[in-house]
């Protein structure tokens, strides 16, 4: 049975149910489990541990404060190895249906981080491909750009096929402050005082880091991270399990609710891109990918994002249509490319918060 099964089973026997991330990799199973819960009147929670870690309270804290002022970008690196044989150490691993992928499976995380703070992508942009291991369905490296409701602007990165395993990263900048998070310690923490001018032209540089003041102290060693140990826990677990147990005391909903959870996997859904396996390496790869940028659809995407921009930032949701889907037609009229197969460099879709209303804003 599929973790969404395991929840709604549970929820009919009326019990609060925890489930790991991801809440499952169908939305369609995920929403099954958000009405089981509301006809249930039970809890349920899903992992999402590092939304207790101390230095991600604290940077979403100052972002809700205002305290960098205007958030212009954000950025979520995961760059994590995954050896072929830990993929070929279950016949799941590796699969579009139970393991999702580089970004579903081990870079969701930091996507959820990085959505919780920035709110709502309203426009995506991303390539992946598997260029480091052979016999899986998924990406093992992906990238995306993204657009914001509120317009600003995001890079994710997610690989394993990074040897050897490097850190999970999340940098979140504004006009008056920065804050960079790596591998779940707070490394940098600038936000300008009030009337301060920002210092010079070019910013504080180097001496500007307040970690010290946002979190005193000598910094902690650092835990042990799931980049070279997938097994590794933090005590932001502990954390979120006493939420848990708090919230189904007192009836109230947790930190990381169904909604939350379901959100998050309609945005990776957005990101996700089946990837694609040149018959030939090298320059086929490389003219595919030039022919693909400079398809005449990609013109009218462009167009039509520069003309959202004349009036504000672009206010349009985004949903991907499943693979095999032909191509959707934006408000505009102009066809908008959409992957029917693997063979397909990326997806690009569009359409109004309504017709994808299940994303929940």
């Amino acid at each position: 049975m599929r973790p969404a099964d395991l929840a709604i089973a549970a929820l009919e026997a009326g019990k609060h149910v925890v489930v790991e991330k991801p809440l499952d990799v169908s939305l369609k199973r995920s929403l099954r489990v958000a009405e089981a819960e509301r006809r249930s009147g039970r809890t349920v929670a899903v992992i999402s541990q590092h939304r207790f870690d101390a230095s991600s309270q604290v940077v979403h804290q100052a972002v809700a404060d205002g305290k960098f002022g205007r958030v212009t970008s954000g950025l979520a690196s995961i760059a994590w190895w995954r050896s072929q044989g830990y993929y070929d150490s279950g016949d799941w691993r590796g699969t579009w249906e139970l393991d999702g992928g580089a970004l579903m499976n081990q870079g969701i995380h930091t996507v959820d981080l990085l959505i919780w703070r920035l709110d709502r992508p309203v426009e995506v942009f991303a390539f992946a491909d598997c260029l480091a291991h052979t016999g899986i369905e998924v990406e093992d490296t992906a990238v995306a750009t993204i657009r914001f409701a509120d317009g600003a602007l995001g890079v994710v990165h997610g690989t394993t096929a990074a040897y050897p395993g490097l850190t999970a990263r999340l940098q979140i900048h504004g006009d008056r402050g920065s804050a960079v998070i790596d591998n779940d310690r707070l490394v940098y923490f600038h936000a300008a005082a009030d009337g301060d001018a920002s210092g010079s032209s070019h910013g504080a540089g180097g001496d500007g880091n307040q970690v010290g003041r946002v979190l005193p102290g000598p910094p902690a060693d650092a835990q042990p991270s799931a980049a070279a140990d997938p097994s590794a826990r933090s005590d932001a677990h502990v954390l979120q399990y006493r939420d848990f147990l708090q919230a189904a005391a007192e009836r109230r909903p947790p930190l990381v609710t169904v909604t939350d959870a379901t959100r998050s996997l309609c945005h990776y859904r957005r990101l996700r891109i089946r990837p694609h396996r040149p018959a030939r390496p090298g320059p086929h790869r490389q003219r595919r990918l030039k022919h693909h940028t400079r398809r005449p659809t990609d013109h009218h995407i462009g167009r039509r994002c520069r003309d959202q921009s004349r009036d504000g930032p672009a206010r349009r949701a985004m949903s991907l249509p499943a693979a095999g889907s032909s191509p959707s037609r934006s408000p505009s009229g102009a066809h908008l490319p959409v992957s029917s197969q693997c063979g397909a460099r990326a997806h690009v879709a569009a359409g109004t918060a309504s017709q994808d209303s299940r994303c929940m804003g």
